[in-house]
């Protein structure tokens, strides 16, 4: 694809004790991506005025940063294929992104930025250049241009062609100041994902991972539970059905066997059908505890014995963080990132991983024994990655300013030299 772009043509300054940023962000592939998003529009919240777009709705139960400005363009989502559909059934796909570019560009011009922060895009999101072209255009096409940067919640969220495509090298190389990858490269790093990352031609910046675990929650640890019990959570509770009813099924062996009670989270997204499908497996039962979303699940994680979900990115921060032993069966999804993610877990001894397509009630039972009697290590991993974000930009805007004074003294002292 040949995207029509723009030119660098200058430098941002400062006008103002607390800059502008203007985030983009199209979280519509998982709850754990919208919180990554908030996080981190929060921790730049010490040091900008960030104004985050989204191009997908809140979900009840997740709440924005108070001082972060939240603006939603009109929703759409991404398709398991790779695809983009409208959730709005009033307008086409068409008319819904004509309407979504056209509030994209109001809002970039009404904020008037110094930075431009957007989610993936160019290594990803093609499917929205639509809009995403014209906004970098824009930036670009401003009397003073902002810092441009690309933000990758990790290497595993953008594709092999992304690293090799002369279009993609060509747009960061001509408009982007920088790409900052939210994780720990002692962890995982973008060259560790393609080799082709070699050939990006801008500076690429490891932050450290987001940490998100506190997130809109003034909720103080849970309350002690004398039983032991395994916690079971379906992520946002989109297609998450088929584990979380496994769970339930098997919950009276498990206590049997085991010892543990069952408690299950399945995320707000879970369709009312699945729900009361729920319920009625969990009934009659003193043994099983059915939750539909909580707070803050991290006080559950720290005092469960085992935490069996489908390996999202931001679930997996969480075992990273607390050692919780965890039982993971990563959901199948376009490019296979969880299944990637799961197995680095794995192989750090954090993590026992069960295969979707092996999962049973036997299979089940076996990984959580295994990974009860486990000892996960504790990595120390960076989780400071918001902050180092902040520092990133701002100092970069400082020198940006810096050199722009620099400029302008020198022209006024060659003016006045050439006058006398």
């Amino acid at each position: 694809m040949n995207w029509p772009i723009g030119q660098r043509t200058g430098y941002r300054t400062m006008s103002s004790p607390l800059p502008k940023l203007f985030f983009y962000s199209q979280p519509s592939w998982s709850l754990g991506a919208l919180r990554h998003s908030l996080g981190l529009a929060s921790s730049l919240s010490q040091s900008f005025r960030v104004t985050l777009v989204l191009g997908s709705p809140i979900p009840d139960g997740v709440v924005a940063p108070a001082n972060v400005l939240v603006r939603e363009l009109p929703p759409t989502t991404l398709t398991d294929d790779g695809g983009i559909q409208t959730i709005d059934r009033r307008r086409d796909l068409d008319r819904t992104l004509e309407l979504r570019r056209d509030k994209l560009l109001e809002l970039f011009a009404s904020t008037g930025p110094e930075v431009l922060l957007v989610d993936r895009f160019p290594l990803d999101l093609i499917t929205l250049a639509s809009e995403l072209v014209p906004l970098v255009n824009s930036a670009l096409a401003s009397n003073k241009v902002p810092v441009m940067a690309c933000s990758v919640r990790s290497p595993d969220d953008v594709g092999e062609p992304a690293f090799v495509d002369e279009n993609t090298l060509e747009l960061l190389d001509s408009c982007f100041d920088m790409l900052l990858v939210h994780t720990d490269p002692s962890h995982v790093k973008i060259e560790d994902r393609s080799p082709g990352a070699s050939k990006l031609p801008l500076q690429v910046l490891h932050t450290g991972f987001v940490d998100v675990s506190n997130l809109g929650s003034d909720s103080t640890a849970a309350p002690p539970n004398p039983t032991p019990e395994i916690l079971v959570s379906g992520g946002s509770g989109h297609d998450s059905a088929k584990l979380l009813k496994l769970a339930a099924l098997e919950h009276n062996r498990l206590w049997r066997e085991e010892g543990l009670e069952t408690r299950i989270v399945t995320g707000p997204s879970i369709s009312e059908e699945d729900w009361k499908e729920l319920r009625r497996l969990t009934r009659s039962s003193r043994h099983v505890r059915l939750q539909r979303s909580v707070e803050n699940l991290i006080p559950l994680l720290t005092q469960a014995e085992v935490v069996v979900g489908e390996g999202g990115f931001n679930a997996n921060l969480d075992v990273l963080q607390n050692s919780t032993p965890a039982v993971i069966v990563p959901r199948r999804q376009p490019g296979g990132s969880r299944i990637r993610q799961a197995r680095r877990l794995e192989q750090e001894g954090q993590a026992v991983v069960v295969e979707p397509w092996q999962l049973d009630g036997k299979s089940l039972l076996k990984a959580v024994r295994k990974a009860r009697y486990s000892n996960p290590p504790e990595m120390g991993y960076n989780m400071d990655g918001g902050s180092t974000t902040t520092r990133i930009l701002s100092e970069y805007l400082a020198h940006r300013s810096s050199l722009e004074k620099e400029a302008m003294s020198a022209s006024r002292t060659g003016t006045g030299s050439s006058s006398k």
